[in-house]
């Protein structure tokens, strides 16, 4: 059951995502989450002790999210193709979105946090073995060419965190996306006859 101080903890989270991509991580303090949440400070910390806290949480329910709806929609034989779209539309949305800033956020957290060094990595590894799985649940419909799912994932996933780092920068369109995507796309799917 889901309770109030849930809902809170999820409306925080996601003005989170806003707030991080607006102003970096180092620049954003536990003030301005209470103004654009209208929480009280004791409001704030009944629910996070820091920035950092936020910011961790924010990034593990991402991660795990991603997670759970893949494992979900392969028990519900979701065609791989179609699990393909949405992985897609939520890479596009992020980029034309945050442009990018979100990445450079994470990279700032751990470049500030120095007790946090791996989480980069347990991050990326979290990543590849999602998209492993898809690809690899692809490959059993027969939707995904036979190949190294797990060398194309760390190859999607690097291609990703590139492209996401340089749209804070050189401005990319969506048709530019399009077409990279088309690119990805072509990696795995398998030659319809």
């Amino acid at each position: 059951m889901t309770t109030k101080g849930d809902l809170t903890k999820d409306a925080i989270l996601k003005i989170a995502g806003t707030l991080f991509s607006e102003k970096g991580y180092s620049a954003v303090t536990m003030k301005d989450f209470c103004d654009r949440s209208e929480l009280s400070r004791g409001g704030l910390y009944r629910h996070f002790s820091s920035t950092k806290e936020i910011f961790t949480a924010m990034l593990d329910q991402d991660k795990d999210h991603s997670s759970e709806e893949l494992d979900g929609a392969i028990s519900r034989q979701i065609p791989a193709r179609q699990l393909w779209q949405v992985f897609y539309t939520n890479q596009k949305l992020e980029i034309l979105r945050a442009g990018g800033r979100l990445s450079i956020a994470v990279y700032e957290f751990i470049s500030t946090e120095k007790d946090q060094n791996e989480y980069l990595e347990r991050r990326f590894i979290s990543g590849v073995n999602t998209l492993t799985k898809m690809i690899h649940y692809g490959q059993l419909t027969g939707e995904f060419r036979k190949c190294d799912a797990e060398k194309i994932a760390r190859h999607i996933i690097f291609f990703l965190e590139g492209l996401k780092l340089s749209s804070a920068i050189v401005p990319v369109s969506e048709s530019m996306i399009d077409e990279q995507f088309d690119i990805l796309f072509q990696m795995v799917a398998a030659n319809e006859g």
